[in-house]
C-alpha cells in the first residue's frame, strides 16, 4: 500500500510538472500575441492620428485653394472688365482672342 500511495504521488508530481510546464508555455504564447496586439494597436492609433492630421492639411489646402480662386476670380473681372462677364458667354478661346486683340492696341497694360 505504502509503495503504492508512492507510485500515485510520484504520477501525481510529474503530472503537476507537465501541467505547470504547459500552463507556462501557454503564458509566454498569450504574452507575444499580447504584445503584438498591442503594437498592431498602436500603428493603428498611430495611422488614425496620420490620417486625422492628414485630413486637416487637406482642409487647409482646400481653404487657401478656394480663397485663391476666388482672389483670381476677382482679379480676372478687373482685369478683363466686361470680357468677363458670363451673360457674355463667350469660351476661353474667345475671351483670349478679344484680350489679344486688347493688349495689342494698347488697352489693357
Amino acid at each position: 500500500e505504502r509503495r503504492a500511495s508512492a507510485k500515485r504521488i510520484r504520477e501525481l508530481e510529474e503530472h503537476l510538472a507537465i501541467t505547470m510546464a504547459s500552463k507556462e508555455r501557454l503564458r509566454e504564447t498569450c504574452d507575444r500575441e499580447k504584445e503584438v496586439l498591442a503594437k498592431n494597436f498602436e500603428q493603428r492609433v498611430a495611422g488614425l492620428r496620420l490620417d486625422h492630421d492628414q485630413a486637416k492639411l487637406d482642409k487647409t489646402l482646400l481653404r487657401r485653394l478656394e480663397s485663391e480662386l476666388k482672389e483670381l476670380k476677382e482679379l480676372s473681372t478687373t482685369v478683363l472688365g466686361p470680357l468677363a462677364h458670363p451673360s457674355r458667354g463667350l469660351s476661353l478661346e474667345q475671351i483670349g482672342r478679344e484680350t489679344d486683340a486688347l493688349l495689342a492696341v494698347g488697352s489693357i497694360e
